[in-house]
């Protein structure tokens, strides 16, 4: 059983199959409705990226998708891409997310349950349409990243390992990180979740410039045009 009980493991997989299955309910014409409104932060933020940026997105769907008066550029999804019904259907068919990458990472994974029978087929690099991005990379060769939205919890921070590990050690290109989230609390959920991943917040804080920027009053206030202004 490769050091994993094989009732356990079985279990996880049918709940995993479950989710498959339903992944469909997620995915409605209203889900992206935050990006419609030109007044939300998200739509601003988005609009006001510099071409320049690289940008990753962990969600299915396409950020610039409703944004007007943009110059393309490459969005890269780390878990593959929902296209959406173009029926106007109120919910995608299931034949349409084919291409997303569902599943866990392999750093998740314990080592002596990566080769279960019932375990392995859950992992990512086993999805049909995986394919290896160059996120890990880029975060170690850039001076400054943003994060948007993003807690940081325990199954994407795998991304993330060698850039805190290389700042810790002073060893990064980083020099500024801005983290933009809806307000001191999620900044405080941010910090609890690199603490709990192993992150010494102190080092870090020593060697990089760590901002963080809230948007509860909406994209009017004189905080978030301090945001745009970094972009």
């Amino acid at each position: 059983n490769h050091g994993m009980d094989d009732q356990f493991a079985k279990q996880i997989n049918q709940f995993w199959q479950i989710y498959r299955k339903n992944l469909s309910y997620f995915f409605t014409e209203r889900s992206d409705d935050f990006l419609i409104d030109p007044n939300k932060c998200a739509y601003k933020f988005l609009q006001s990226l510099s071409e320049t940026c690289k940008v990753y997105t962990f969600n299915y769907t396409d950020p610039y998708e409703y944004i007007k008066h943009y110059k393309h550029r490459e969005i890269i999804h780390i878990h593959g891409v929902h296209h959406r019904d173009t029926f106007k259907k109120e919910l995608m068919v299931m034949s349409q997310y084919n291409g997303l990458v569902l599943g866990v990472d392999s750093e998740c994974i314990p080592l002596d349950a990566m080769e279960n029978k019932y375990i392995k087929p859950i992992a990512k690099i086993h999805q049909r349409g995986y394919s290896q991005t160059n996120i890990v990379d880029d975060l170690s060769e850039s001076e400054n990243i943003i994060f948007f939205g993003f807690s940081m919890n325990e199954v994407d921070f795998g991304y993330f390992r060698k850039l805190f590990h290389e700042i810790e050690n002073g060893l990064s290109s980083c020099k500024r990180i801005v983290y933009i989230n809806l307000n001191e609390n999620a900044f405080h959920t941010f910090c609890n979740n690199l603490r709990k991943n192993g992150v010494n917040l102190d080092l870090l804080v020593n060697n990089v410039n760590l901002q963080p920027y809230y948007t509860e009053q909406g994209s009017e206030n004189e905080e978030f045009y301090g945001i745009l202004k970094l972009l």
